[in-house]
């Protein structure tokens, strides 16, 4: 091989690392740029308050285990149920269709002499809903929602689970599994 063949093609070389090296630079020159561009400047130098809804033990609600049990859909005379069972084999909760009324019924079995506040938390949706004192041979606290209320939606669809609470009551942390979808879509 001739020497100057081979040092012409280092330096062709040399000269191809050096572009792709330049190019590499000028990318990250323009990145950091571009970034430090789009932040904002505390012009005043006072500090920046940071709002936080701070919700005490329930911040987290999602990282609590799954309350155990199963659910179980049936139908009933009124329409279609989903109900929640414990592991001791009690309902936990219901989703009752009243077909009549265009309703889902929200129930967790318990008493009480006043109106309490229901708690529904998925994913993407948070809402307190008022709950009475059912009249019926059971005693549940219930809470009625129009069958097309988002809040269903995002009942069926978060991922994984769903909490239930009611004043006075342990908390449910429910799966979302097939049968809290089915009885909203044969409500509907």
């Amino acid at each position: 091989m001739d020497e100057t063949a081979t040092s012409a093609q280092y330096a062709r070389m040399k000269h191809i690392y050096l572009q792709m090296a330049a190019s590499v630079a000028a990318t990250f020159a323009l990145g950091t740029s571009a970034a430090c561009a789009q932040q904002q400047e505390n012009t005043t130098g006072d500090p920046v308050e940071l709002l936080v809804e701070d919700e005490g033990e329930n911040a987290n609600w999602n990282d609590e285990p799954q309350t155990p049990g199963t659910w179980r859909y049936e139908q009933s005379d009124g329409g279609p149920i989903a109900v929640f069972v414990g592991t001791t084999g009690v309902d936990e909760f219901l989703l009752t269709c009243d077909t009549g009324l265009k309703q889902i019924g929200l129930r967790r079995p318990g008493t009480s002499s006043e109106n309490l506040m229901l708690r529904i938390r998925t994913e993407t949706a948070t809402r307190a809903i008022g709950a009475v004192q059912d009249d019926g041979p059971n005693p549940f606290v219930t809470a009625n929602l129009d069958v097309r209320d988002p809040l269903l939606d995002a009942m069926a669809i978060t991922k994984g689970r769903f909490a239930v609470e009611v004043e006075g009551m342990e908390p449910l942390y429910l799966p979302a599994w097939a049968e809290v979808t089915r009885i909203i879509e044969d409500c509907r």
